[in-house]
C-alpha cells in the first residue's frame, strides 16, 4: 500500500486550509514525514514507499504553481 503524504496537507504546514498547496518549510514537513514514518512502524513490510507529493508538475496538485526548486528542497 503506497501512501502519499501531501493528500491532507495540515493547515500548519502551509498557512492554507487548502491541502494541496506546498508546504511553506521543507524542514517542518520532513520533521512531520519523519514522525509520521515512525508512527506507522507497526505497519513494516505492508507500505510499499511514501510518495512525496502527488504531481509536483501540476498546479492542479501544487497551487502555487510547478517550481522545480521548492520540490527539490521537499525531497531533501
Amino acid at each position: 500500500m503506497p501512501i502519499c503524504l501531501e493528500t491532507q496537507l495540515p493547515s500548519w504546514a502551509n498557512g492554507s486550509g487548502d491541502p494541496l498547496t506546498p508546504p511553506t518549510n521543507p524542514d517542518d514537513f520532513a520533521s512531520f514525514a519523519g514522525r509520521f514514518v515512525a508512527h506507522n512502524k507497526s505497519l513494516k513490510g505492508q507500505v510499499l514507499g511514501y510518495e512525496i507529493w502527488n504531481e509536483a508538475d501540476a498546479a492542479a496538485f501544487w497551487r502555487t504553481g510547478p517550481d522545480v526548486t521548492r520540490y527539490t528542497a521537499l525531497l531533501k
